[in-house]
């Protein structure tokens, strides 16, 4: 009779016990002995689950400084336990596995949490995250608008956002335009900017026409705008004649004649 009940109270435990594990977002398995529950029908103690996370986090810390990595910009982030979860007092130190890779901890890492005396093991996770600096927008930028020091900051951000080519140095974008709206907040990349617009269509230029020997300048109209080092068409405004000269500056366009 006496092993009849302790079945039946075996197998409630390990059903109550897989309902705790869903709200707890842990696979529990537990391989508790009949003589252990036979035991714990009387009053045992409950293992403290709420300091597990923090026992994860320092063993997640210690494996990755063991293998080399340096854990100074880290946030770990420990799966919470329910409290619902009540296992037997642990008589030993707790111990801690980590499935899969080894050397690899960014994102979610699984952890195998188990008791040698009594038997039990449950699997809960610690996600890691590394940060970074990267330039972002400090206010809203309008298409061809220029870079100022007032529309950048330095961003501390989880480097699973950062690509490769994003920004981390403000002197590199300074003066340049943006190629179109960039919003408040938005990680900079290079290639969202160029050369600002130093010529319009229709504003008056100076041609310089560059010889060996010697350069001559005379009035002209700038037909398309242009960004510096670009060729842009140009009216010489005397001859009537139309051109193409590469921009030098904001009001003058050159010629070689050589």
């Amino acid at each position: 009779m006496l092993h009849k009940l302790l079945v039946i109270k075996s197998s409630r435990f390990l059903e109550k016990a897989k309902q705790i594990t869903g709200a707890s977002c842990a696979m529990v398995l537990l391989s508790l002995s009949t003589s252990t529950l036979a035991a714990g029908t009387v009053g045992y103690q409950t293992q403290d689950v709420q300091v597990i996370p923090e026992l994860m986090v320092n063993f997640i810390t210690n494996e990755m400084t063991t293998a080399g990595i340096n854990t100074t910009d880290l946030d770990f982030y420990p799966q919470k336990i329910s409290q619902r979860l009540k296992l037997p007092n642990c008589k030993a130190p707790l111990d801690f596995y980590k499935e899969g890779s080894k050397t690899s901890f960014y994102g979610r890492n699984t952890i195998k949490v188990s008791c040698a005396t009594p038997n039990w093991s449950f699997y809960s996770s610690v996600t890691v995250k590394a940060y970074g600096q990267v330039l972002t927008a400090a206010s809203p930028i309008s298409k061809d608008e220029i870079i100022t020091q007032e529309h950048l900051q330095i961003t501390r951000m989880d480097r699973s956002k950062i690509t490769g080519n994003s920004l981390t140095d403000a002197s590199s974008i300074l003066g340049l335009s943006a190629k179109r709206p960039i919003r408040q907040g938005q990680i900079l990349k290079a290639q969202q900017f160029e050369q600002p617009k130093l010529i319009e269509r229709g504003d008056g230029v100076i041609i310089q026409a560059v010889g060996k020997a010697m350069t001559v300048s005379t009035a002209g109209e700038a037909l398309s705008h242009g960004r510096l080092g670009e060729n842009i068409r140009v009216r010489n405004i005397k001859s009537d004649r139309e051109i193409i000269a590469k921009v030098k500056s904001k009001d003058t366009v050159v010629v070689m004649l050589y």
